[in-house]
């Protein structure tokens, strides 16, 4: 029967033995030897966590300068959303009055404002080109599909304008129909 036991840093083996028709018992007490290998194995060690601190570094740098470029994008839309405020003023004065004239001249047989029945659908679908953006383009495909099916059980034709190449991709191989595509960038 042979037992093996460590303790702390030595290790005893108890080995019970039939020696001469005598029972014996030893106990045999080997120190502990350090492995060779167990210093370049922490320098390694040292190595990997040096090699990480210098990749999460870069990594860091990385998203730095996707936040500055970010943060100039959102500028840029912000400063064309101020440029487009006066058009989209000078719009609704023209339409609301365009409205009131309507209104006032009471025309019915202009076709514009005749009531038909909808018989195609165009939607247009945003999406981004590459990724990059969360969860968005997979919610808005879910949500073009959910659409698409609502209006197919109205038996509604539909057909999707896609921009970004995200939303073009998936519908091009789930055979929609698509009018036209854009590029986003």
């Amino acid at each position: 029967m042979n037992a093996f036991v460590n303790v702390g840093a030595a290790s005893f083996t108890t080995t019970g033995r039939s020696i001469g028709g005598r029972q014996q018992d030893l106990c045999v007490r080997r120190p502990a030897r350090a492995s060779p290998r167990a210093a370049p194995v922490m320098m390694a060690n040292m190595q990997e966590i040096r090699n990480r601190i210098e990749s999460v570094k870069n990594t860091q740098k990385i998203t730095e300068a996707m936040k500055l470029v970010a943060a100039a994008k959102v500028r840029r839309a912000q400063d064309a959303v101020l440029r487009s405020r006066p058009f989209s003023e000078s719009l609704q004065k023209v339409l609301g009055g365009l409205l009131k004239r309507l209104k006032k001249e009471k025309i019915y047989d202009v076709p514009l404002l005749q009531e038909r029945e909808v018989k195609k659908v165009l939607l247009c679908v945003i999406t981004g080109d590459r990724g990059l953006c969360g969860s968005y383009n997979s919610y808005m495909l879910k949500k073009t599909e959910q659409r698409c099916a609502e209006l197919k059980a109205e038996g509604i034709d539909v057909c999707l304008f896609c921009i970004g190449g995200k939303g073009y991709q998936y519908f091009k191989r789930r055979d929609y129909e698509i009018i036209k595509d854009l590029r986003c960038g």
